[in-house]
């Protein structure tokens, strides 16, 4: 479970270090301060669903598949419904932040599933 969480973290600078890069070269009409919230948001989701799953895995694979599904579920209306807000706001750069925010779920959904089914 350690290596997840250092993995976790390296991954977390790579990307923290891509969105710096893009924010410095990209231009103004592309950027908002509002992705490293976003970061930070899928840096801790990701590493408390982990926690969860991987707390669940120790029960039976009934559990297990049971708090996957609830999880899932739960963190797609989660993720859905905070874009929304986000939108209805009316934020300088919320269309920006929406692209933003859905590359980093694509990117920590992979590390989560990649990482979900290395263990044995």
């Amino acid at each position: 479970m350690h290596k997840f969480y250092l993995r976790l973290a390296l991954l977390s600078i790579l990307v923290a270090l891509a969105l710096l890069a893009w924010n410095n070269l990209a231009p103004t009409n592309f950027t908002t301060p509002l992705s490293w919230y976003a970061l930070t948001f899928f840096i801790v989701a990701t590493g408390a669903i982990h926690y969860f799953l991987h707390t669940s895995s120790k029960q039976s694979p009934q559990v297990f598949i049971r708090s996957f599904m609830a999880i899932t579920t739960i963190k797609l209306l989660a993720y859905l419904l905070f874009i929304v807000i986000i939108l209805m706001s009316r934020v300088e750069g919320a269309k920006v932040f929406v692209l933003h925010f859905l590359l980093l779920y694509f990117i920590f959904t992979a590390f989560e599933t990649y990482q979900l089914f290395k263990v044995k």
